[in-house]
C-alpha cells in the first residue's frame, strides 16, 4: 500500500533525527556541522535574508523581541521541569526500596566486632553476598540506588566501607551495621556462615543500611533554589503599573469633567453679560425716541410680508412648464426661481419694509418651499444674454484691477441715485446722468481674457438636406484693457434700459 503525504514526512523527520542524534555522538562531525552552520547563516545574513533586530522596523523589532521573551521563558520552563522531574524520580526510586521500619535481616555480614581495639578482618568469600547484593534482593532499582548514592558520597558525607572513627558518624545516620571486609589472616573456613557459640566472632541480627539513610541525607543536601524576590518583584511592579493606569484615567476623566464645567460657566456669563447689556439699552433709551423691534420670524404679519416679497415678479419669475410644479402638505405651487441672490435679496427688503429688522438666516426661513434657488442645470429656458454678458464684463475689469465695483449692482448704485427708479437708469436724472465709472491705470501692452455668450450659426445635414441653426455658445474673448472697457462702456447704456424696462413692466 502506498504511503501517503504525512507518513512520508515523519518518516522523513524520524530519519533527520537519527541522523543528528548520530552527528552529535562524534565530536568532529558535530564540530563540522556546527562549522557548516556558522557559514550557512553568515551566508545568508551576507545575501539580506536575515535582518538583525536593529535594522527591522519599530514593529518588526517589537515582535521579534516578544517572540525571543516567550522562547527564553520557555526554556527556562523545560529546565526546571527537567529538574523537578529528577527529584521526584529519586525520591520515589527510594521510596520503593524502603523496606519495613520494624523489619530486622540476619545478614551474614553485619558480624559483632570483639571488644578488642583492634579489629579482626575476615577475607570475604566469593560466596558471601556483597551488601550491593544484599540490597539487590529487595529491589530491582537497588544498584541504581547504590551507584547514585556513591556518587553523592562526597556531597552527602556518607561512605560505606565505615571505620572506626567514623562510627559516631553513621550511628548519626542512624547506620546501626558496619561492613566489614575481609582479613588476611582469615581463611574461608574460620568464617561461619551461622552463628555458632564456638566461633570467635560471633553474628548477631543486624539492620541493612536502610535507604532512608540516603533519603534522609539528599533532602538535607543544600540545593540552589531561585529566590523568590524575584516574582515578587514583579508582582509589585505589575500591581504598581495598574495602578499608576487606573490613577491616570481617574485624572482624564476628572479633567473632561473640569472642561465642561468651565465651558458652562464661560456661556453663562457671557448669557448674562448679554442681559445686561440688553437692559441697560433698554433703561438709557430716552422716551421720545422710537424703539426698533427685532421682530421673530413667527410674528404677526412679518410671515405674510416676506411671501409677498418673495413672489414679487422683480425678485422671483414664475416657471412656464406645465411641469414645474411642487406639492407640499397638499399645497400645490408653480414653481417661481430667484432673480437674484438671497443675500441681495435681504438688503433689499431691509431698505424697502424699513419698519421690520429681520435676521438673514430668519430671512432665509422664511422663503417659501415654492421660490428655489435657480439651477443652471434643471432650468428649461435660457438666461438673459445682456445681463450675463454684462456681468461676465463686469467679472472680467474687476479681477484684472480696472474697477472697484464687485457686482452689477455696484456698477448701478454708482451711477444711479437709486437704481430702482426709471428716471436715472434712462439718464434722465438731473443729478446723476453724468455720472461716470472711474478706471484705474492699467497697462494697454498685455491683453486680458474675458467670457462672452454670443449667436453661432451652424449647420448641420438632416435627411440628406444641409440645414442651419444659431446656437448660442459661450466663448473666451481676448483683447486689450482698452478694448474692453470700450466694450463695457457700450453695453452699459442698453444694460441700464433693460433694466428700466424691467422695473417698468412690472409697475404695469
Amino acid at each position: 500500500m502506498p504511503q501517503t503525504k504525512d507518513q512520508k514526512k515523519e518518516k522523513k523527520r524520524i530519519a533527520e533525527r537519527k541522523r543528528m542524534e548520530n552527528i552529535r555522538k562524534d565530536p568532529d562531525k558535530y564540530a563540522l556541522w556546527k562549522l557548516k552552520m556558522k557559514e550557512t547563516y553568515l551566508k545568508r545574513k551576507r545575501e539580506g535574508k536575515i535582518i538583525s533586530v536593529q535594522n527591522l522596523t519599530p514593529k518588526q523589532q517589537k515582535l521579534a523581541r516578544k517572540k525571543s521573551r516567550e522562547s527564553t521563558r520557555r526554556w527556562y520552563a523545560k529546565k526546571k521541569l527537567l529538574k523537578e522531574r529528577d527529584v521526584h524520580s529519586e525520591e520515589e526510586i527510594i521510596d520503593e526500596c524502603d523496606p519495613a521500619d520494624d523489619t530486622e535481616i540476619n545478614d551474614p555480614l553485619d558480624l559483632k566486632l570483639p571488644s578488642s581495639p583492634e579489629v579482626s578482618i575476615i577475607p570475604r568469600s566469593p560466596d558471601i553476598p556483597s551488601s550491593s547484593q544484599v540490597l539487590t534482593q529487595f529491589s530491582p532499582h537497588s544498584a541504581r540506588i547504590t551507584r547514585s548514592t556513591i556518587r553523592q558520597k562526597r556531597t552527602l558525607g556518607i561512605d560505606l566501607n565505615l571505620t572506626e572513627n567514623e562510627t559516631d558518624i553513621s550511628s548519626n545516620a542512624d547506620v546501626h551495621s558496619r561492613i566489614i571486609s575481609p582479613s588476611p589472616n582469615t581463611s574461608i573456613s574460620d568464617s561461619p556462615r551461622t552463628p555458632s557459640p564456638q566461633s570467635s566472632i560471633t553474628s548477631s541480627p543486624r539492620r541493612v543500611v536502610s535507604p532512608k539513610v540516603y533519603k534522609k541525607a539528599a533532602r538535607e543536601t543544600p540545593l540552589k533554589k531561585k529566590s523568590p524576590w524575584k516574582h515578587i518583584l514583579r508582582k509589585f511592579q505589575y500591581r504598581y503599573t495598574k495602578e499608576i493606569q487606573l490613577k491616570d484615567q481617574k485624572i482624564l476623566e476628572l479633567k473632561r469633567v473640569n472642561e465642561n464645567y468651565r465651558k458652562k460657566v464661560k456661556r453663562l456669563e457671557k448669557d448674562k453679560r448679554v442681559t445686561d447689556v440688553h437692559k441697560r439699552q433698554k433703561e438709557n433709551l430716552p422716551g421720545n425716541e422710537k424703539i426698533q423691534i427685532v421682530v421673530e420670524p413667527c410674528a404677526t404679519g412679518i410671515k405674510e410680508n416676506v411671501i409677498m416679497y418673495f413672489e414679487e415678479d422683480e425678485n422671483s419669475r414664475m416657471c412656464a412648464g406645465k411641469k414645474e410644479f411642487v406639492t407640499k402638505g397638499k399645497i400645490r405651487k408653480q414653481k417661481r426661481y430667484l432673480s437674484d441672490s438671497l443675500q441681495n435679496l435681504h438688503k433689499k427688503y431691509l431698505e424697502t419694509n424699513p419698519q421690520y429688522k429681520i435676521s438673514y438666516s430668519a430671512f432665509c426661513k422664511l422663503r417659501p418651499f415654492w421660490v428655489r434657488v435657480p439651477n443652471v442645470n434643471i432650468r428649461e429656458t435660457c438666461l438673459c444674454k445682456d445681463h450675463e454678458n454684462m456681468e461676465l464684463v463686469v467679472v472680467a475689469l474687476r479681477k484684472n484691477y480696472l474697477i472697484v465695483e464687485k457686482s452689477v449692482n455696484e456698477i448701478l448704485q454708482s451711477l444711479c441715485c437709486d437704481p430702482r427708479n426709471v428716471h436715472c437708469l434712462a439718464k434722465k436724472c438731473d443729478s446723476c446722468k453724468n455720472k461716470a465709472i472711474n478706471y484705474k491705470e492699467f497697462d494697454n501692452t498685455k491683453e486680458i481674457h474675458y467670457f462672452i455668450w454670443n449667436k453661432v450659426k451652424k449647420t448641420y445635414i438632416k435627411d440628406g438636406k444641409e440645414k442651419a441653426t444659431l446656437q448660442t455658445i459661450k466663448a473666451k474673448v481676448a483683447a486689450h484693457p482698452k478694448d474692453i472697457i470700450e466694450h463695457f462702456e457700450n453695453l452699459l447704456v442698453p444694460y441700464m434700459r433693460h433694466c428700466g424696462n424691467i422695473i417698468t413692466q412690472y409697475n404695469y
